[in-house]
């Protein structure tokens, strides 16, 4: 989804294009603008995670977590909530 950043700014221009033309143009503006917004939205939901998320589970209850390997291996496995034991990586 779109920052709030990026929408405020995206309205504060429609805004502005609204004023400054006649009705019929400022019309079609704000349709070319929401499509323009439309497609940035669905290009970032459409984006994959860069993130490498590791598994990790507890051997007693089967609990399941995911942590990244840059805190696996500054910090260790998670501990379980149940238990409180070490978490192996699956």
């Amino acid at each position: 989804m779109l920052d709030a950043r990026t929408t405020r700014r995206l309205t504060y221009e429609v805004i502005a294009l609204a004023e400054k033309r006649d009705p019929v143009d400022a019309i079609n503006d704000i349709e070319l603008a929401l499509v323009e917004l439309r497609e940035r939205r669905n290009t970032m939901l459409l984006k994959a995670s860069t993130a490498r998320w590791l598994k990790v589970e507890c051997t007693t209850c089967e609990y399941v977590a995911r942590v990244t390997k840059k805190w696996l291996e500054s910090t260790g496995a998670p501990l379980c909530p149940c238990n409180s034991q070490a978490m192996t990586i699956c």
